[in-house]
């Protein structure tokens, strides 16, 4: 993700964050923003050009982490504004990097149209 947190302190809006993306035929990452992590946009890996869509199961679990994660740190910055002022803004250095781990973990679980899968057996259900 790249850095939500900037030096000030405050955090961007949600649409300028950037949520990771796993291209299944290269093995690689990359990032698009937020405001466009949506469901049924089709997105092209850099490295191999491979095109990648996003399904609404996907999309819905990565909205409902970030704004749960957003809202959390939103609100304890709001709240340790007056109280910690500096501490507040280390915590959230330390959340976002674990946000980014989730995330990763995340997409890797659920898998884009096109992913290859191992065969099952035939009486398999």
């Amino acid at each position: 993700m790249s850095t939500p947190v900037t030096g000030a302190g405050v955090l961007p809006p949600r649409g300028e964050w950037s949520i990771p993306v796993h291209c299944f035929r290269c093995d690689a990452w990359f990032a698009v923003p937020f405001a466009l992590y949506r469901a049924g946009m089709v997105f092209r890996c850099p490295q191999c050009r491979a095109s990648l869509a996003l399904t609404l199961p996907l999309v819905s679990a990565v909205r409902h982490l970030v704004e749960t994660v957003d809202a959390k740190l939103r609100g304890a910055r709001e709240g340790s504004v007056a109280a910690e002022g500096a501490a507040g803004e280390e915590e959230q250095r330390q959340a976002l990097p674990a946000l980014e781990a989730r995330l990763r973990a995340l997409v890797e679980r659920e898998p884009l149209p096109g992913t290859p899968r191992p065969r099952r057996s035939a009486f398999a259900f």
